[in-house]
């Protein structure tokens, strides 16, 4: 309880604005100062007196984390497209666009688990002397790169292979493991084109587009490589969630 009305403290002029930061820098890809760890040593700032405002009211709700989460994301910077301009090398500095960035392990996989109605195995137990070998600790493991901006580290080729091949993506589209594309297989009531729509709703919150449609329909029907239409939609589920617009924020 000390420590707690020291950091919350009026005088404490650092606990505010290094909590609204980590918020803006998780919400946003990077922080108003940049890297969020070191407020003093970052120096003169352009988002400043931003930075202070917000830390302000942050402080005058009473260190309210959701009403901080509110104020963010209801802005109309937030609301800003993730397109960019070649032309305009300092958006991403001054947030003028939304930036693109990665999701983390542990987003990523309750995403992979949503969108694919995946059942998880019972979770291990804490003491458990030889690790976590789950599922959910592979790909956490994978996308913990906690020194690599999300906003700026590519995929690696270790983060490609296990969305690819890993034990997470494999069991999701697994028809005896994930209940979305099991259902959308044995749906007697949707054609071929309707349920490529359905894995695209679910895994991307979206319709395809005409293109898309056409060609994924086209390969559905056809079976795929093992002229099995089942196979065909998992191998869409499959590419989907592989594709840079799952794994992406924007």
């Amino acid at each position: 309880m000390a420590l707690v009305r020291w950091l919350t403290a009026g005088d404490n002029r650092w606990f505010a604005k290094a909590a609204a930061n980590q918020l803006w820098q998780q919400l946003l890809g990077r922080g108003l100062i940049d890297p969020a760890e070191d407020l003093e040593a970052a120096g003169p700032n352009d988002h400043a007196e931003l930075l202070a405002f917000v830390a302000r009211q942050f402080a005058a709700h009473d260190y309210d984390v959701r009403y901080l989460i509110r104020a963010v994301t209801s802005s109309r910077l937030y609301q800003f497209s993730s397109r960019t301009s070649p032309s305009s090398p300092l958006e991403r500095h001054y947030f003028a666009r939304m930036p693109l960035r990665r999701m983390t392990g542990e987003q990523l996989v309750d995403s992979l688990i949503q969108a694919t109605g995946l059942r998880e195995p019972p979770a291990p137990a804490r003491n458990q002397p030889f690790g976590d070998d789950s599922m959910r600790a592979e790909l956490r493991q994978k996308f913990s790169e906690a020194n690599v901006a999300r906003t700026e580290g590519e995929t690696t080729i270790l983060q490609a292979l296990s969305l690819m091949n890993g034990k997470l993506v494999t069991g999701a589209i697994d028809l005896t493991q994930g209940e979305t594309l099991a259902a959308v297989v044995d749906a007697p009531f949707l054609d071929n084109q309707a349920k490529v729509e359905v894995l695209f709703l679910a895994t991307l919150s979206r319709r395809p587009s005409a293109d898309e449609g056409r060609q994924f329909v086209e390969y559905v029907e056809s079976g795929g490589p093992k002229h099995d239409r089942a196979l065909a939609l998992a191998d869409v589920c499959w590419a989907l969630l592989n594709s840079a617009e799952f794994v992406l924020v924007r």
